[in-house]
């Protein structure tokens, strides 16, 4: 089995004419590596935005992409996808969370008419697979790519970060690094099931209304901190930032305190998370003489 690693940058514009906005992709970069991980072939293109007049400034300071390297050197999307579909070939394709996948998604949507990628015979997603090979998997809390190397001990300092081609071998050198070819192939999704474009496009929101069905009565129910007795809620609900928070007495220690939720709906159901806080005391004031 081979595998290749995809990595995208991409320029946000907006088409007035056909109220278009769209991420539009303006380098493709891209390793395979053999069954071990080993690199054995690379692609780098930049790609000519047909959108887009000007690279923008934002876009350009994260890349060092410029509008006249692109227009000199960049070739159209569609000859760009046609030679990277010739480079994947049939391996099993990764990207570092599902950004890329959702851009390049968007961009088929734009040019072909479909947001399906055909093409695609499995898919990883190397973020997920290298934080769950790290035991700090969190679907609220994702690891950007950085971050991953810096905790595997990967030096960056001779690589161009947000550059499509370095981007891919980043992950390539992450993936390595927590590679088990025993357990890879339970991470491949199966890019003809129905779901698997409904999962990918699927936008995670959080529940903020304590009378939404999906909220049970039992899951805003706490207990206490010190001796584990069943609290008493002593306030309405507030929310903050996506949590939703009241304050809580036990009757055995009387201790109070904060339980805050939160409910992130996802694809595959309703995450729940809960804990609790110290009410901080009231801030002391001077009595009047």
């Amino acid at each position: 089995m081979n595998f290749v690693i995809l990595d995208l940058e991409w320029d946000n514009t907006f088409f007035n004419k056909g109220k278009v906005v769209l991420n539009e992709i303006i380098e493709f970069g891209a390793v395979k590596t053999d069954e071990d991980f080993n690199i054995i072939d690379e692609f780098s293109v930049l790609v000519k935005p047909k959108l887009g007049k000007f690279i923008s400034k934002r876009t350009s300071r994260l890349t060092h992409l410029t509008t006249e390297m692109i227009m000199a050197e960049g070739i159209p999307f569609c000859e760009a996808l046609s030679k990277f579909k010739v480079f994947l070939g049939d391996a099993v394709l990764l990207t570092w969370s599902t950004s890329d996948i959702l851009t390049l998604m968007d961009n088929n949507k734009y040019y072909y008419n479909t947001n399906e990628l055909n093409y695609i015979k499995g898919y990883i997603n190397a973020q997920t697979y290298c934080e769950k090979m790290l035991g700090c998997y969190d679907p609220a809390k994702q690891m950007g790519l950085s971050a991953a190397a810096e905790k595997l001990g990967i030096k960056t300092e001779d690589m161009e970060l947000h550059r499509a081609l370095d981007d891919s071998i980043l992950t390539q050198q992450c993936v390595k690094k927590v590679y088990d070819r025993a357990n890879i192939q339970d991470f491949v999704e199966d890019s003809s099931n129905p779901d698997f474009y409904r999962r990918l496009a699927f936008k995670p929101f959080y529940i903020t209304n304590t009378h939404n069905p999906e909220i049970r009565n039992s899951d805003m129910s706490f207990s206490c901190p010190e001796c584990e007795s069943k609290a008493k809620k002593k306030s309405k609900w507030e929310v903050k930032n996506n949590h939703i928070r009241a304050s809580f007495k036990c009757p055995q220690c009387n201790k109070m305190f904060y339980g805050i939720m939160q409910f992130k709906v996802t694809f595959d159901g309703v995450v729940i998370k809960k804990r609790t806080t110290e009410i901080p005391p009231p801030n002391p004031t001077n009595d009047e003489e």
